[in-house]
């Protein structure tokens, strides 16, 4: 669930956009206009099960959709809204693609994916300007799956300030795995180390993986870098000298 703000008033939501799944797994988006919050607002929460009569079916013609539904879900005046203590479904319904699928752009852009992987590394969370004028957070990540393809992943704002908040904790696990839901470029859900059988599952399998690797003794874990310091301390794959190539020119005899 998310909130599209009043142009020009960032204070003000216009808009309360969500993604609903009904008990056999199939996702549709819905929203909710500025005007009917008084009606329907207190009843949306994340992981909420509602009962639902009588909403607006349409067309959902979004450049960018979330699910692969081309219909979507609207709240109006007649539309009926309670909480429901009775939910026979999944918790959650993952459709893990495969990091090879991503860098072979299997994947066009703006396809919304599910993936999990290991953290190799968390780099230093970063200050950013969005297009609006306002300030935001980004950190980006290295992942690795279970062949040891690994890809980049960028989260921001809200994602990016918890998941550094969790590297950075004195009691988290050592290892690390990331799972992201709705992967796409500017809409996710990110589970970070929670305890369901895919995440544990997944952990299960890499630790041992890097068990039974030849780099398991030196492998601490999941780990943070904050600085290039920090980089060339953490990392300890050198080449040694002999390997160097000879040098083709001198640039400078001044040092």
């Amino acid at each position: 669930m998310w909130r599209k703000k009043m142009k020009g008033n960032d204070r003000e939501t216009y808009r309360i956009d969500m993604i609903l799944m009904d008990e056999i797994g199939t996702k549709i988006q819905a929203s909710c206009l500025h005007r009917l919050f008084s009606k329907f607002e207190r009843h949306l929460n994340v992981d909420e099960c509602l009962l639902i009569k009588m909403p607006s079916l349409a067309a959902n013609t979004a450049s960018f959709k979330i699910v692969p539904n081309n219909q979507k879900l609207s709240f109006y005046y007649q539309t009926f809204v309670e909480k429901c203590s009775k939910w026979d479904g999944p918790q959650f319904v993952f459709e893990f693609v495969d990091f090879k699928d991503v860098l072979s752009q299997r994947y066009k852009e703006g396809t919304t994916i599910d993936f999990i992987g290991y953290v190799v590394v968390c780099y230093k969370i970063e200050d950013t300007n969005k297009k609006d004028g306002t300030k935001g957070k980004r950190l980006n990540l290295k992942l690795q799956d279970l062949e040891d393809v690994v890809v980049d992943l960028t989260l921001w704002d809200d994602y990016a300030k918890d998941m550094c908040s969790y590297m950075l904790s004195q009691d988290r696990e050592a290892h690390v795995v990331i799972a992201v839901h709705f992967g796409a470029v500017k809409t996710y859900k990110v589970f970070i180390n929670d305890n369901f059988d895919q995440i544990l599952t997944f952990k299960e399998k890499f630790i041992a993986k890097l068990s039974a690797s030849s780099e398991s003794s030196s492998h601490v874990g999941s780990y943070v870098l904050c600085s290039v310091e920090d980089e060339f301390m953490k990392n300890d794959v050198f080449s040694p000298i002999a390997y160097l190539g000879s040098i083709i020119q001198v640039i400078s005899h001044n040092l």
